[in-house]
């Protein structure tokens, strides 16, 4: 159950070769084969579900069958890509959830390898107290270079996803299947938390929630919003998982290969790596409602949207993410390596029926050079700024979208919020309280100006590469601002008033 097999070449089975839950097979090369003249058996253990729930899974032989390995289930379902367009949603956000559910069929025999299956496998609605157990055991061990293809359904404005799986009897490094596939720049995987609900968007009378889904790229996984751990770095065999397909991926080839395959299986625990990293949590505070959103500091990152490291968030039923200065929203953004000089932009959004209130935590602090630093959170509609290291931050919030509601910074600040994160000796801004215009100085050359209201919204982008500037503010009404002024030596944040 917890032991392994690795082998360079052929392996030939005449008696039974037994790989229970834990197990794993591994072959080398590529070009090996397995000689299957005995008896194969992989058992794959599934938590205990209600019959209403269901599970993402794949098979690791090359002849299962649908009856051979879910005989016992209730139901199972492989996916039409298509047929699949997203359910309609008002933030745009991404969401796996079909318009009209036509996107599933059971009328299939095998179990394609590299294809991921819904399957329910429990009877009945009532929950389960026992785990189950699937059996693959037809056909011979899949090894070596296996594709698939990107399946996109338009319309041309729009995302959509298919369901893949690992094709092993053994776990592979999904930092290295990402990494090998272009086409590919995250997987999500369902964590089966919550039944279906009408309260969930969705054509049926009961539908699925995209609370249940969590997300790993290359850089690091967040938590499905239901709960639940974050995925780690290793994906079990027979593990289903969905990826995103895009209208410029479509035919593209997904990999998998011997390259990527591991002795170890996803349930051991990562060390402390040497990059920094934060996962923030944003939780109701009944605790009913939650959302999580990372941040990775690493030297293959940028400012800009890096592939296999940021990944934009999904339509859950709050969300907590930070947004790049061209508007795309993140559930996990990778940013260049760690100065105290960063900031972040931070949204928020609910479709929730009214207003309630809300905590924003330091859910997962990683990293070195990080977990020695303070961590500002600064809330642009209300003027508070709180240290995440020391304290949660409660606020309250209406249903909709706030783009960038808050901030996060890195440097130490006294309580006073004139003086956040701005060093005067590097950047002045006057007059203040400002009329028509607004005088920017700095030592260091000013890369971009934008000007946030007191609740998050962006008004105004300025892009230069000077050390003074003057912005003409005339189109903007009296009110509270932010000016958020990027320079060649960071970033620095200033409140002013329009009359």
């Amino acid at each position: 159950n917890d032991g392994f097999l690795k082998i360079t070449n052929n392996i030939v089975v005449k008696g039974t070769l037994i790989s229970q839950n834990r197990g794993s097979i591994v072959q080398v090369d590529n070009e090996a084969i397995t000689d299957n003249s005995g008896s194969i058996r992989i058992f794959k253990r599934i938590p205990a579900l209600s019959g209403r729930e269901f599970i993402l899974l794949s098979s690791p032989m090359t002849a299962e069958t649908r009856q051979g390995a879910y005989g016992n289930a209730d139901r199972v379902f492989e996916l039409i890509p298509a047929n699949f367009s997203p359910y309609p949603n008002f933030t745009g956000a991404i969401n796996f959830i079909d318009d009209n559910g036509d996107h599933l069929t059971n009328s299939f025999p095998v179990l394609e390898p590299g294809i991921g299956y819904t399957v329910f496998p429990q009877h009945g609605s009532a929950s389960q107290t026992s785990t189950f157990f699937h059996e693959y055991s037809q056909g011979t061990l899949n090894n070596g270079e296996i594709l698939q293809f990107v399946n996109y359904n338009g319309p041309t404005t729009e995302n959509n996803f298919n369901i893949l799986g690992n094709p092993y009897a053994s776990a592979i490094d999904t930092d290295m299947f990402i990494a090998h596939n272009n086409a590919i720049n995250e997987v999500y995987f369902w964590e089966h938390n919550t039944l279906p609900s009408a309260n969930f968007p969705g054509p049926n009378p009961s539908n699925f929630s995209m609370d249940d889904v969590s997300i790993r790229n290359i850089g690091m996984g967040i938590p499905a919003p239901s709960g639940g751990s974050a995925p780690g770095r290793f994906m079990s065999s027979a593990q289903g998982f969905m990826i995103l397909a895009q209208q410029d991926m479509d035919g593209l080839p997904v990999t998998f290969n011997n390259d990527m395959r591991v002795e170890i299986n996803n349930s051991q625990p990562r060390s402390l790596s040497t990059s920094n990293k934060i996962v923030l949590g944003l939780h109701s505070l009944d605790n009913k409602w939650s959302s999580y959103t990372g941040i990775m500091f690493d030297e293959r990152c940028s400012l800009h949207y890096d592939t296999g490291f940021d990944s934009e968030r999904l339509d859950t039923s709050i969300a907590l993410f930070s947004t790049l200065d061209n508007g795309t929203q993140l559930a996990i953004q990778g940013r260049e390596s760690f100065n105290k000089n960063i900031s972040i932009n931070l949204g928020f959004s609910s479709r929730l029926e009214s207003a309630i209130a809300y905590k924003i935590e330091l859910d997962q602090l990683e990293g070195l050079n990080i977990s020695s630093k303070g961590i500002y959170l600064l809330d642009h509609k209300t003027n508070t700024r709180v240290d995440l290291t020391k304290t949660d931050y409660e606020f309250i919030a209406k249903p909709g979208l706030q783009e960038n509601r808050f901030s996060l910074f890195f440097q130490n600040a006294d309580n006073n919020l004139e003086n956040l994160i701005l060093n005067e000796d590097k950047v002045r801004l006057y007059p203040n309280p400002a009329e028509d215009f607004l005088q920017i100085d700095a030592i260091d050359k000013i890369r971009k100006v934008i000007i946030y209201n007191s609740i998050g919204n962006k008004m105004f982008v300025d892009n230069m590469d000077q050390h003074s500037c003057t912005l003409n503010l005339g189109q903007l009404s009296a009110g509270i601002y932010f000016a958020s002024i990027e320079t060649t030596s960071g970033m620095f944040t200033k409140k002013f008033v329009l009359r």
